[in-house]
């Protein structure tokens, strides 16, 4: 995740989390719900499209918009962050969630699980 001035702008995934074979992954199933959740939410606050870039490719998925005044999607992709945060910790060796600060062409990393 990347935040930017303090605001989420983008949110990524990639692999699989390998909790269990593909198709019965509940940790991978929760993880990949959030991020269409977050993506249909985005697009049907925002009325268009172009307000957000999806990039979907075999097992990567990543999203993200312009700094929004919307206060609906600042609500939402804090709650979709807090959500995948939250699953990290419950799974700490099938999702790691890390959250970059983007600060004056500066960046910092936090991970919050490994």
């Amino acid at each position: 995740m990347n935040r930017y001035r303090g605001e989420i702008v983008s949110i990524e995934s990639k692999g699989h989390s390998g909790y269990a074979q593909h198709g019965k992954d509940i940790v991978c199933a929760a993880a990949s719900a959030l991020m269409q959740a977050l993506l249909v939410g985005v697009q049907e606050i925002s009325g268009k499209q172009s307000e957000s870039n999806l990039i979907e490719k075999d097992s990567y998925f990543k999203l993200e918009w312009n700094i929004s005044v919307v206060p609906e999607i600042k609500l939402l992709s804090e709650t979709i962050a807090t959500s995948l945060k939250r699953i990290a910790l419950a799974y700490p060796g099938n999702l790691k969630f890390s959250e970059v600060q983007i600060l004056d062409e500066r960046v910092q990393s936090s991970d919050f699980c490994s």
